[in-house]
């Protein structure tokens, strides 16, 4: 995590921790026409929420770069593939896919003989 993801996510936290010591907060007080502790904590819990997007959606994810390269390459090769199956004469997409539409299905039930 980086410095600016940690100060993202340090600031609603602060303000949550800082409500009973913020006389403007706690006390008796109406905002909106609701307790300002209430108004504030819906504030802070928006700007957490808000924090932990912007954290999510900057931060660095390098395994997300593997499988993206990952499955890259597998519908290059069964790009490849297929191009490669279709000039030869060997079974084409259709009859595969009329197979495979034909074939039982396997359920995770076993067959009960009597």
């Amino acid at each position: 995590m980086r410095k600016r993801h940690a100060t993202w996510a340090a600031l609603p936290v602060l303000a949550f921790f800082a409500t009973p010591f913020l006389p403007f907060v706690n006390g008796p007080h109406l905002w909106l026409g609701l307790p300002s502790v209430l108004v504030w904590a819906l504030v802070w819990t928006i700007g957490c929420t808000v924090a932990l997007y912007l954290i999510e959606r900057f931060a660095d994810h390098p395994e997300d770069d593997d499988e993206d390269n990952s499955q890259a390459n597998s519908q290059a090769n069964s790009q490849d593939n297929t191009e490669n199956n279709t000039g030869d004469g060997s079974a084409d997409g259709a009859d595969t896919e009329a197979a495979a539409a034909t074939a039982p299905r396997r359920t995770a039930e076993p067959e009960v003989t009597s």
